[in-house]
């Protein structure tokens, strides 16, 4: 049981930072959330955007199309997606330019970056009927960086890596680890001095240099790496990565770190390995490590519902309404496209944000 592996660690060696409890909880061998489940859907934690409907993955498509025609229509290209869960958004996206002959038959490859083996088994379930070459990776590192071009889709993947919380105090930043209080029986988090290196990383931000006493921040060096690892996949050749999460568009995430089970949000300390942890995303971080890339643009992050509004959701659930018999497949569609587009929902908690070789990126424009 993962709650007593945890805390007999503490017990034997102290706190740990929240990046290791969160990464055991998430992604531990045999009792990490997503090795353990398939979380999707209406049955599972959580909902996401491709589950809703399948307009969000068509519009993904048609961006992803787009870009490749900007970039010159390479003849040979790869697809890859971070995280692509039970394969719903890769499955819309192909149906979708499987309509164009031109770009569908220059895809080599699609590679996936997925570390559940049952969310493996659904990917290739779905999409082994395209017909195409599938690859499997644990790591973003392994995706390859060659001299194809490389079109990537990361729809909320940055949120469910580790995280680390910080406290600028009177003895300078101090990190909020995990310890287990016994007389409660339950975790709880306690302000512990950073080590040097954290220290010395803390320092070269400029963003953090500024902040008054107390402040609190929530930094991800995992992410950053990642981002690091797409900048030289598409700085390799051509390509582009469109990342859709949720999180604020320019400012540093506090105290967001949160669970999620069946659908409604709990403490992340109350059930290890039972329950989605997640935290916002620091796109200004990401646009920070891409703009490092002499090659690469970034367009955004803008509101998710601003974006699918340029890129056409509007007469897409038109078309989709009125091919619907019933008055409740018309009441669906118009469902669907308002939870995805309405800025009570998730047109303005989810954000997208693209970072490519080329100069102009549709569903960007001001």
């Amino acid at each position: 049981m993962l709650r007593t592996s945890l805390k007999q660690a503490i017990e034997a060696h102290g706190p740990i930072p929240i990046s290791t409890y969160m990464r055991q909880c998430l992604t531990h061998p045999t009792d990490g959330y997503y090795v353990k489940q398939d979380p999707f859907g209406s049955k599972g934690d959580f909902i996401t955007s491709p589950e809703i409907s399948q307009m969000f993955g068509e519009l993904v498509g048609i961006n992803i199309l787009m870009q490749w025609m900007e970039q010159g229509s390479p003849k040979k290209i790869r697809l890859a997606e971070l995280g692509p869960g039970r394969g719903t958004l890769m499955d819309d996206l192909l149906r979708t330019v499987k309509s164009f002959p031109d770009f569908f038959n220059a895809i080599q490859t699609v590679d996936l970056v997925e570390a559940s083996p049952t969310l493996r088994n659904l990917q290739k379930q779905r999409l082994g009927r395209y017909g195409l070459n599938l690859n499997w990776f644990e790591m973003t590192r392994q995706v390859p960086k060659d001299k194809v071009p490389t079109y990537l889709v990361a729809h909320e993947f940055f949120d469910a890596l580790p995280i680390q919380q910080f406290q600028l105090t009177e003895k300078g930043w101090q990190e909020r680890m995990v310890m287990f209080n016994k007389a409660e029986d339950e975790f709880q988090t306690t302000l512990q001095p950073v080590n040097p290196l954290m220290s010395q990383t803390l320092a070269a931000q400029p963003r953090f240099t500024k902040l008054p006493l107390t402040s609190e921040i929530e930094l991800s060096t995992e992410s950053w790496q990642v981002a690091r690892e797409i900048g030289h996949t598409l700085s390799s050749n051509t390509g582009s990565a469109l990342i859709i999460d949720y999180g604020p568009l320019s400012t540093i995430p506090v105290n967001t770190f949160r669970g999620f089970s069946k659908h409604k949000q709990v403490s992340p300390y109350d059930m290890p390995g039972d329950s989605d942890l997640t935290a916002d995303v620091d796109f200004q971080a990401l646009k920070d490590i891409f703009s490092s890339f002499k090659s690469l643009n970034s367009f955004g992050p803008v509101m998710q519902g601003d974006w699918l509004h340029q890129m056409g959701i509007g007469a897409r659930a038109t078309v989709l309404a009125n091919s619907q018999q019933s008055a409740e497949g018309k009441q669906r569609i118009a469902d669907a496209y308002n939870r995805l587009t309405d800025m009570q929902f998730m047109g303005k908690t989810y954000k997208v944000m693209n970072v490519s070789t080329g100069h102009e990126s549709t569903g960007f424009q001001q």
